[in-house]
């Protein structure tokens, strides 16, 4: 005789859903028991079997008014996402600018296939197919898969615990497999002669040389002042976002990053190139010479 229901755990430490099948028609429906005990959530599932389904939680007013694109869109909206200021709150920097990439998932993969469906419409059943059609129909990359699936799972998660939905079972939403496509690194000769290339802008070359021999980010990078080169270092005290501009490094901490000499004889090279005499100047100025150069250049450049 076929089973009733059967009980389904995705993560070995994730809580129990109960799958109950309908005898005549096969259908299938999915609860959550809210516990990882076994014994505890075969009790709950023979509890339903005996009273009834408890029916889905009822949604508030915003799940039922609000597009599910629309509320990812707003929840990533870094100037006035309630999220972000909790988070700061709490004495964590969150990045404008990944909350930017977020808000370009939604608009590129969520808002083509989603369209005009409402919060309160979506479950993980519902999401777990998106994140199939995004690998298999669109053939993106694992790792573009697992963003886009961020953009909603950390969206959802923040909804369920301001109660804006009631029920949402995380464990059934999973991540994107497969090989990761090697990327080709150049090898230290073929760099080597990339420097040795007239470079249409002297800015892009001096942050590609600086980032090539210290390994340094494109932040810290940009943020740098003609006072953090020395003789044998450079001095990383700050990264520059377009959002926040001059602002602390990523984990806050000042450090020293020894150059060679060869190197130290570039940058000043190219100091007097720039006439950049002033200590507190930056060392790749834009158009604005308060404002770095700017960041899609350098890849656009090189």
């Amino acid at each position: 005789m076929r089973q009733s229901f059967y009980l389904r755990q995705r993560k070995s430490d994730g809580s129990f859903s109960v799958i109950f099948i309908d005898p005549i028609t096969e259908k299938r429906t999915e609860r959550a028991t809210g516990t990882n005990d076994e014994k505890k959530a075969t009790a709950i599932a023979q509890g339903w079997l005996a009273n009834g389904l408890p029916d889905n939680p009822t949604a508030n007013k915003i799940a039922k008014t609000t597009s599910f694109c629309d509320y990812l869109y707003q929840f990533w909206d870094f100037d006035s996402s309630e999220y972000f200021r909790e988070q700061e709150t709490m004495g964590k920097e969150p990045q404008p600018d990944h909350a930017l990439e977020m808000q370009r998932a939604v608009k590129r993969y969520y808002r083509p296939y989603f369209k005009d469906k409402l919060l309160c419409q979506i479950d993980s059943e519902i999401l777990q197919q998106f994140i199939v059609f995004l690998k298999l129909e669109k053939k993106l990359a694992a790792s573009t898969v697992n963003s886009a699936r961020n953009a909603a799972i950390k969206a959802l998660r923040y909804a369920k615990r301001k109660r804006i939905i009631k029920y949402f079972d995380f464990d059934n939403v999973l991540r994107a497999g497969g090989k990761q496509k090697e990327r080709g690194v150049l090898e230290r000769k073929e760099a080597d002669r990339l420097f040795q290339l007239e470079w249409s802008n002297p800015r892009s070359r001096m942050a590609v040389l600086i980032a090539y021999n210290t390994g340094m980010r494109l932040g810290e990078i940009r943020a740098l002042r003609i006072c953090d080169i020395h003789e044998n270092f450079i001095s990383i005290k700050h990264n520059w976002s377009r959002k926040n501009k001059m602002k602390c490094t990523k984990n806050r901490e000042i450090r020293e990053v020894p150059i060679l000499p060869y190197l130290h004889k570039e940058i000043m090279a190219y100091i007097r190139q720039m006439k950049l005499f002033k200590l507190d100047s930056l060392l790749l100025p834009g158009k604005k010479p308060e404002i770095p150069f700017d960041r899609l250049k350098y890849a656009k450049i090189l």
